[in-house]
């Protein structure tokens, strides 16, 4: 018998008496679990982290993966080892995860703010929950374009000259606009 607690990604062997059962295998053949996405995503996602864990006094933990895309899933967890204890499986109730909350911040790196002086401005993308850099800022195929504008024509009426609007470099972090 399978127990799945949602809240901390472990899962639990027991007995039909409910207690767990603390070793299954031998301690160098563990059994093995492995988690596959069963259906969500269309196709299109991933999991990521280390999919195939062993039994650990008759629990697995999965608590390091993840899944790349957006959306509803139906996760899929099988035993793979030993071939003979390949017919136990268990469902998991839907997964639901969220987009990542994303901010750009600023950074003028010229010290000079006169008419007609150039500026040199840097822009990097930062998790907001948990305000991390973003360095993977391809990640899902994202393209992103960094775009200078003045924030109140009216009250600083002019227009701005140069590179105003860049695309980062390779897999570049953040964007300079000269």
């Amino acid at each position: 018998m399978w127990h799945q607690n949602s809240t901390d990604g472990h899962m639990l062997c027991a007995c039909p008496q409910g207690a767990a059962v603390d070793y299954l295998g031998a301690l160098d053949t563990p059994w093995q679990v492995e988690v596959s996405i069963s259906s969500g995503g269309g196709g299109l996602a991933s999991m990521i982290g280390n999919t195939t864990v062993n039994f650990v006094n008759g629990t697995v933990d999965f608590s390091g993966l993840g899944i790349d895309r957006m959306g509803n899933y139906i996760l899929d967890f099988n035993i793979t080892h030993p071939v003979e204890a390949a017919n136990y499986s268990l469902q998991s109730l839907t997964v639901n995860v969220l987009g990542r909350n994303v901010r750009t911040e600023g950074e003028l790196l010229s010290t000079s703010r006169i008419v007609n002086t150039p500026l040199s401005l840097t822009f990097r993308l930062v998790d907001i929950d948990t305000g991390d850099n973003i360095t993977a800022i391809n990640w899902r195929d994202h393209t992103w374009t960094a775009t200078v504008t003045t924030s109140d024509p009216d009250a600083y009426p002019g227009s701005l000259g140069g590179t105003t609007c860049v695309p980062p470099r390779g897999a570049r972090t953040s964007w300079t606009c000269s």
